[in-house]
């Protein structure tokens, strides 16, 4: 029996020897197969904003100067500073004077209770639930995108997105 087992194992060893060596010898001919390159290679294009108007049609231009890309270096990829800025517009505030500024960060709908991220002025951001007060102010009610606050004498609405006033 153990002579069966000695036998059988020894002829799979051979076998998948075999294998490997067979796939190793087909990818070194694989890899020195040699390749023909077309007869021609068709010009490069120039993309529609790159053509100078002194450039021939079909043909490229010159590559823009390597100080038109110091605006990468300025906003790096991966930092948390790098952000749309908006632009700053003179239109009046609608806010009252006194009234602390807020950011409404995130809503929460669960079990049919709602919670709000909230943050007010340059303090770090916290949920609170319809009733809850943030800076004094009660939140009074919370919205699919926007949350309504309440002070003792006025009221403001804080919305989840910017409405856009215009395109850039």
């Amino acid at each position: 029996m153990r002579s069966g087992n000695t036998l059988r194992s020894a002829l799979s060893a051979s076998v998948l020897a075999l294998a490997v060596a067979g796939l190793g010898w087909m990818d070194w001919r694989l890899l020195n197969w040699p390749v023909e390159a077309p007869p021609s290679l068709p010009a490069p294009v120039a993309m529609a904003d790159e053509v100078s108007p002194s450039a021939p049609a079909g043909q490229m231009t010159e590559a823009p100067q390597f100080a038109s890309f110091a605006v990468i270096g300025d906003r790096p990829l991966f930092v948390a500073g790098r952000r749309y800025k908006p632009a700053v517009t003179d239109a009046p505030s609608q806010v009252a004077a006194g009234t602390p500024e807020f950011r409404l960060s995130g809503i929460m709908l669960r079990d049919g209770k709602a919670r709000a991220l909230i943050a007010a002025a340059d303090a770090p951001s916290e949920w609170v639930s319809e009733g809850q007060s943030i800076s004094g102010w009660t939140v009074r009610r919370i919205h699919p995108s926007a949350a309504e606050l309440a002070s003792e004498t006025q009221a403001i609405t804080i919305e989840l997105y910017k409405p856009a006033t215009s395109a850039p």
